[in-house]
């Protein structure tokens, strides 16, 4: 008899968990199973979650207890790590130059920070202080006869915008390897 409560019971101390803890709050952007969600209702043995596609999901509170969730809405910025290989043959310092010259060209990565949001990322900013160690950063991962293969690392504050903020990069990368006569390798 008392078998089938076991989940129920799980479920309902975890949700008492979750509300003494607090690892995340309603309307918070999580990342639960690789997947990014605004929380919409935390109850008692469940949680409702809808995801950026429109999905309503229904996750049982166990989950966030035993899984590992991801809170982008605590202030912290995130890395965007990308590969841009280019050819063996191309001027790879241009390479870097033009890369570098997209990312300090777009508002939406760091250091830049909307002057309306400084407040607001300084309050929940742990590490770092200094915004500006938050540069691009850009290494050269391989050198084949081929390819270079460059890495290229850069903090954004807007998880709900990272997709944009990726190909506005690709785009501009584009036209400014094609003004440097770059090729993509």
């Amino acid at each position: 008899l008392l078998l089938p409560m076991v989940p129920i019971l799980q479920n309902i101390a975890a949700g008492a968990i979750l509300a003494i803890e607090r690892p995340f709050r309603e309307e918070d952007i999580i990342e639960l199973n690789g997947e990014l969600c605004r929380v919409k209702d935390i109850m008692l043995r469940k949680t409702r979650l809808r995801s950026l596609d429109g999905k309503i999901i229904i996750a049982s509170n166990m989950k966030f207890i035993s899984g590992d969730v991801i809170n982008y809405s605590k202030g912290e910025f995130i890395r965007v790590e990308l590969d841009v290989n280019i050819k063996a043959d191309s001027n790879y310092n241009k390479a870097i130059e033009s890369i570098t010259k997209v990312l300090h060209g777009d508002p939406n990565v760091l250091p830049h920070v909307p002057k309306k949001e400084l407040s607001l990322i300084e309050k929940f900013l742990v590490m770092p202080r200094n915004i500006e160690v938050l540069e691009p950063k850009i290494f050269i991962r391989e050198a084949g006869k081929d390819k270079i293969r460059l890495q290229v690392w850069f903090w954004i504050w807007d998880i709900l915008r990272k997709e944009s903020i990726i190909s506005n990069f690709y785009e501009g990368l584009m036209q400014e390897f094609k003004k440097e006569k770059i090729s993509f390798g």
